[in-house]
């Protein structure tokens, strides 16, 4: 009843109306959640009032974050369906279901594949795949090692050792290859150290030395340049160590040999010892040379410390080989001489074309002079000979380092004029004839003047460089240590004569001896204190001191109660004297002091 008198045109615009709330409604409810959400993006922006999420909301699930959107989980899987199938060949061929032979060239297949496949996802730029031909060249080492008999050949070879040598390398070239074509680094350092592991390990313990060597020199020469490619600086190391351990190994084995006079062991190819030795010290060498072109600091640790390594390396290894040399040891030092004068050349060609290069100049420089004071005990005839060319090649390191403003060369020049003084004071002259006592006293007084040119030159010009090593050198402490040679080289010569002069006059030696020492000793301290007056050098003046408070104690201490006549007499009257001058001398000095103050 209602409905009477309505017509249809109403009912529809009835039904228009209550379309247009519906419609009305859906609107104010989607601008309330425009609004909603337009709140919460405000409150992420930072310095926003809004409080944001907890935060440890936020951080839940980073860590699962990472693992699912990784491709670490893929790569595991990928690892092993790749090992399932190689593990499924080994156990055939174990099991005899495949003849050995069949199945070490179905692995040599399958790794192949693996490469070939990987190579072909890379080109695709498909990075993930990386792993594959990482796989392909470890199983490859794996596959070859056991075609060799495995360890101590309990096997029995299937391959030829020559076969099976050219395979590996073949297999280095190859992979690193494809490593550097699309920069990957894993590529690359699978196939650099898996290679020569296996190349060291096949046929052990009767490992083919050459062939070994020249998979290892071929990797080594390969990590140089691959060192740019991703996070790869460790890799030239990594090599090194590797050609260290096995030239260790060869070495041993070769001395033994000469030693003993046997058979030379299957592999062990004495005469390619020497030659490979020299391709690998070569190949350091020149890499060092060519990585100094680089950019200052972006080859820190390369340049700076392969050149001592490869010049300490070398020159111990070919030691072992001394007895295939006509005079052995004394041929390897002259050409250790040689080549340490290369490294001076180098050094100087350096600092004439790339004098910014400091680190560069001082690596090969060190190394020169690392291996010409290896080398010139042998070359000059003994170590009292050698001794005064260390001080000199010294006193020529800290002109050459300040010349350069290299802080590591001075230290350098201080620890070698400083070994030079230890190993002079260390050998006792008068245990030898009289022949050898001037020669020890002729080496102990060049080391004193050039010890002490040393530490003149080092106080005239100080220190100008910087970085780490600056320290230890501005101001310069460690140049007093150069002092302390001179006055031990100057007591050592002076001892040596008064010996000479009381046993020429027919003295009582063992007697009057030790006052004479004293007597040395004490003048020597007066000296000091006069020296160090006129330089007005406080390192000086504490050197002097110290001086007489030894000589002080050799008085007290041993001549009083042991001496008697004129040595103790003179004795007692050099400690007067020292006490008189420094008396005076401390004086002035406390003097000058408060005048400098009051100043």
């Amino acid at each position: 009843m209602a409905d009477v008198g309505i017509g249809p045109g109403e009912r529809e615009l009835a039904e228009v109306i209550a379309t247009l709330r519906d419609l009305t409604r859906s609107v104010q409810s989607l601008s309330t959640r425009v609004a909603a959400l337009e709140r919460r993006s405000d409150s992420a922006v930072p310095g926003s009032e809004t409080p944001g999420p907890p935060p440890e909301v936020a951080a839940e699930p980073s860590m699962w974050g990472w693992v699912g959107q990784s491709r670490l989980l893929p790569r595991i899987a990928m690892v092993c369906f790749v090992l399932v199938i190689a593990l499924v060949l080994r156990t055939l061929t174990e099991s005899g279901v495949l003849e050995r032979r069949i199945g070490v060239w179905a692995g040599v297949g399958y790794c192949g594949l693996l490469v070939a496949w990987g190579w072909r996802q890379l080109a695709r730029d498909r990075r993930g795949q990386r792993v594959l031909p990482a796989c392909g060249i470890m199983l490859f080492s794996v596959v070859l090692f056991e075609a060799q008999g495995g360890a101590g050949g309990a096997t029995g070879a299937v391959l030829t050792s020559t076969t099976a040598e050219w395979m590996l390398l073949a297999a280095l070239v190859t992979v690193a290859a494809l490593g550097l074509r699309h920069r990957s680094s894993s590529v690359v350092a699978f196939a650099l150290v898996t290679t020569s592991l296996a190349a060291t390990a096949m046929g052990f313990p009767h490992i083919r030395f050459p062939p070994a060597a020249t998979v290892i020199l071929a990797g080594s020469a390969i990590a140089i340049p691959a060192r740019r490619v991703g996070n790869s600086q460790w890799l030239p190391w990594a090599m090194f160590g590797i050609a260290m351990f096995f030239w260790l190994s060869w070495g041993f084995q070769i001395d033994a040999l000469l030693r003993h006079g046997d058979e030379p062991a299957v592999g062990l190819a004495p005469r390619w010892y020497l030659p490979l030795l020299a391709a690998f010290a070569i190949l350091y060498g020149a890499s060092a040379a060519l990585l100094t072109r680089s950019t200052p600091g972006t080859d820190a640790g390369i340049p700076l410390a392969l050149p001592t390594l490869n010049v300490l390396w070398a020159y111990g290894a070919a030691h072992a080989a001394r007895g295939m040399l006509d005079h052995g040891a004394a041929s390897i030092a002259v050409i250790g001489a040689l080549v340490a004068l290369l490294h001076f050349a180098v050094a100087l060609g350096l600092a004439r074309r790339a004098a910014g290069r400091t680190d560069a100049i001082a690596s090969f420089t060190i190394a020169g002079t690392v291996l010409l004071a290896s080398s010139t005990p042998r070359v000059l005839g003994g170590l009292d000979a050698a001794l005064p060319l260390w001080s000199a090649l010294a006193l020529a390191l800290v002109m050459f380092g300040t010349r350069i403003d290299s802080a590591g060369l001075r230290l350098a020049s201080y620890a070698l004029q400083l070994l030079a003084g230890i190993l002079a004071w260390s050998s006792d002259p008068f245990s030898g004839p009289s022949d050898g006592l001037a020669a020890g006293a002729l080496s102990s007084a060049a080391i004193a003047v050039l010890a002490a040119l040393h530490f003149r030159y080092a106080r005239r010009h100080p220190s100008q460089a910087s970085g780490l090593l600056a320290r230890f050198v501005r101001p310069d402490r460690c140049a007093i240590a150069m002092l302390w040679v001179a006055a031990a080289m100057a007591f050592g010569v002076l001892r040596i004569l008064a010996h000479r002069s009381m046993t020429g006059l027919g003295a009582d030696v063992p007697a009057a001896f030790p006052c004479v020492q004293s007597v040395i000793v004490n003048l020597a301290s007066v000296v000091l204190m006069l020296w160090a007056t006129r330089m007005r050098d406080r390192d000086v003046l504490i050197t002097a001191v110290l001086v007489g408070i030894v000589g002080a104690l050799r008085v007290v201490g041993s001549d009083l109660p042991n001496g008697r006549g004129v040595p103790l007499v003179l004795a007692v009257a050099s400690f007067g004297l020292a006490a008189a001058v420094g008396s005076v001398v401390l004086g002035k000095w406390q003097s000058q002091r408060s005048v400098d103050r009051a100043a």
